[in-house]
């Protein structure tokens, strides 16, 4: 049995992405290419101070998605409406050895 017909993409927005594959980790492989070929650039919320875009002219964000400050976001990239998107906590803890 292929892995992805165990997943319904009739109404997937990027289901082209998965299109002649057989398993879905294959699309990793066509990722970066795919998302090229979309309308990037389109952001449709306020992005808050202290949120870092890398390449903003390949970057699209939905409506209603809210985005922490400290956020890195770096094109090409299509992040979806009402998503929640947070900043690395890793990174901003401080060594307590310093």
């Amino acid at each position: 049995m292929e892995s992805l017909s165990l997943f319904c993409l009739d109404t997937y927005r990027h289901k082209d992405l998965f299109s002649g594959l057989k398993y879905p980790w294959e699309a990793i492989e066509r990722l970066h290419a795919y998302l090229l070929e979309q309308d990037l650039g389109k952001i449709e919320i306020s992005i808050p101070p202290g949120v870092l875009l890398i390449d903003p002219e390949k970057i699209s964000i939905g409506p209603g998605t809210a985005i922490e400050p400290g956020a890195y976001i770096q094109g090409p990239c299509v992040i979806g409406q009402n998503c929640q998107i947070r900043q690395d906590r890793k990174s901003t803890r401080l060594n307590s050895s310093h």
